[in-house]
């Protein structure tokens, strides 16, 4: 649903761009990831360009490389 559509997050300390998180990498071959550190109440959103009716949202956290 949210694969490949425009995104934006807090500006502070942003690593790596917010566009990253829905770029369609599953595996830990292509892994790529959004991530925004020492800001404060930081947010992160996507615009699917319809309404829709979102019941679930998965967020899966980078562990690194150690596992």
């Amino acid at each position: 649903m949210a694969a490949f559509k425009p995104t934006t997050t807090t500006n502070n300390g942003e690593v790596s761009p917010s566009s990253l998180a829905v770029d369609g990498a599953t595996t830990s071959a292509t892994l790529s990831l959004c991530a925004v550190v020492e800001a404060v109440n930081p947010w992160w959103e996507v615009d699917l360009g319809y309404v829709a009716h979102i019941n679930r949202v998965s967020i899966t956290p980078y562990r690194g490389t150690e596992g």
